[in-house]
């Protein structure tokens, strides 16, 4: 039988093979990393779409309830200053009763650009 042979006092990772880890390491962090900014963007547009429906919504409700002016161009949304709304409403009859309403929400986004979302929707109104 034969004995291991003790280890020697240079025994250990190269240079060169600790360059090889790292550089695996590196490659792994780097996709980590990739996945993360990618799922902040994606959570970021969410919040902002989210938001841009809130105040599609309200601005309809503030519509139905007669207490918005129209038109609305550009105004900026109440309580979220990054957004601005526009709002135009086409008769649908003679009497007005009936409006097809198209509420615009744009906002500026991290980059320094510009997104928006138009919601369309057919307000009644009785007289």
């Amino acid at each position: 039988m034969r004995c291991a042979a003790p280890p020697s006092p240079n025994a250990g990772f190269t240079l060169v093979e600790l360059m090889v880890a790292m550089g695996i390491l590196l490659v792994g962090m780097t996709g980590v990393l990739a996945i993360y900014w990618s799922a902040a963007r994606t959570a970021r547009e969410a919040r902002d779409r989210t938001t841009s429906a809130i105040i599609a919504r309200s601005t309809a409700a503030e519509l139905a309830a007669g207490t918005l002016a129209l038109p609305l161009k550009d105004s900026p949304a109440p309580n979220y200053p990054r957004f601005e709304r526009t709002v135009t409403a086409t008769p649908l009859d003679d009497a007005g009763a009936h409006r097809l309403v198209d509420i615009e929400i744009s906002w500026s986004t991290a980059g320094g650009g510009k997104e928006s979302v138009v919601y369309r929707t057919i307000l009644y109104r009785e007289r």
